[in-house]
């Protein structure tokens, strides 16, 4: 809906606010469910999460799409011919009015003629076509739409793990009650609203060098995170101040990959207008890299956290960032060599 509502230059900056709320929501969730947990218990976590959903499902139904607010836009009315100055004037020049229907009539049987030609070639060159992968494969064989799902998954890892470990981290080493560890996920959360700034530099600048300092950066914090565990380092300072500067970098990966989606899909529908529409195959991937996420981060980083400790789940989480910077340098915005 965003794409086919907003101008191609604009698409950055708004799905900076898609992918902004989302993530907000995700990372701010254990905040408000410890902290309603905490003062009201099990249950009127549940009651809020239902009357979330209802609130969700009510400003869906108000939602009126671009195509059904066109067909409620009266079309331009058609300027009224000029009529003849008096009753004679089409007796005048009859013979000149009867040699102009002519033509038009001439004119419309050509272009009947000629469509019809055209409908049977294009129908003869679709049997003679061969049949093309699905949109979806397609999609994936993209170097520059594969490197953008890469990138954001890599993206939901980090942070999905994050997510489900920080919370009992800061309850062990620092031993703080559900409202306090709750309040952890602020220094991730608060800087994901950056999203829609991000991405209108992205469209004025263009992803790839946005995206490429985003893994950059999140790879050195998360090497310098993984120190903050030593011995003498009991205030929880550094590592909020290390936290937040990881949600900052983490947006500037998220925004530009998600944006640069769907700029694949606009530039494969001018190249291929037979194919359909791919916007809604592409939010599909784009989902898929978000659930391989969710559920890889929270396995990994918990596993990793149990068995080796804190140090070294930061270490194989800034591996796999880094491993979407080559990609991301290359293919990002388009190939690097075009």
């Amino acid at each position: 809906m965003v794409c086919d509502t907003v101008r191609p230059d604009e698409v950055g900056q708004w799905m900076g606010w898609v992918v902004s709320s989302t993530n907000f929501g995700v990372i701010m969730a254990p905040s408000l469910g410890g902290l309603v947990y905490a003062r009201a218990g099990y249950f009127s976590v549940v009651w809020m999460c239902a009357g979330l959903l209802c609130v969700d499902i009510l400003l869906r139904v108000f939602v009126v799409e671009k195509k059904v607010a066109e067909s409620f836009i009266a079309p331009e009315t058609s300027a009224t011919p000029d009529l003849p100055a008096h009753p004679g004037a089409h007796q005048e020049s009859g013979t000149s009015i009867s040699s102009e229907q002519g033509a038009v009539v001439n004119e419309t049987l050509n272009g009947s003629v000629a469509r019809y030609q055209d409908a049977q070639d294009r129908g003869e060159a679709s049997v003679l076509k061969p049949r093309r992968l699905p949109l979806l494969l397609r999609f994936m064989m993209n170097a520059r739409f594969a490197s953008a799902f890469y990138g954001f998954a890599m993206f939901v890892i980090v942070l999905s793990g994050f997510d489900g470990v920080l919370a009992i981290y800061v309850k062990q080493k620092y031993h703080w009650g559900p409202i306090r560890a709750g309040t952890i996920y602020l220094t991730l959360g608060l800087p994901c609203l950056a999203g829609p700034l991000v991405g209108y530099i992205g469209d004025r600048i263009g992803p790839r060098w946005l995206a490429a300092a985003g893994i950059g950066f999140t790879s050195l914090l998360l090497v310098l995170l993984g120190f903050t565990n030593q011995d003498g380092l009991d205030e929880p300072y550094i590592l909020i101040l290390v936290l937040t500067a990881i949600g900052f970098s983490l947006v500037l990966i998220a925004t530009p990959m998600a944006a640069d989606m769907s700029v694949v899909v606009e530039q494969q529908e001018k190249d291929e207008p037979d194919a359909g529409p791919g916007y809604a195959q592409a939010y599909a991937l784009l989902n898929c890299a978000n659930a391989v996420g969710c559920m890889i981060g929270p396995l990994v980083a918990g596993t990793l956290i149990e068995r080796y400790g804190w140090r070294t789940m930061n270490i194989v989480l800034t591996i796999l960032t880094a491993s979407a910077l080559p990609p991301a340098i290359l293919f990002t915005g388009g190939s690097l060599f075009e």
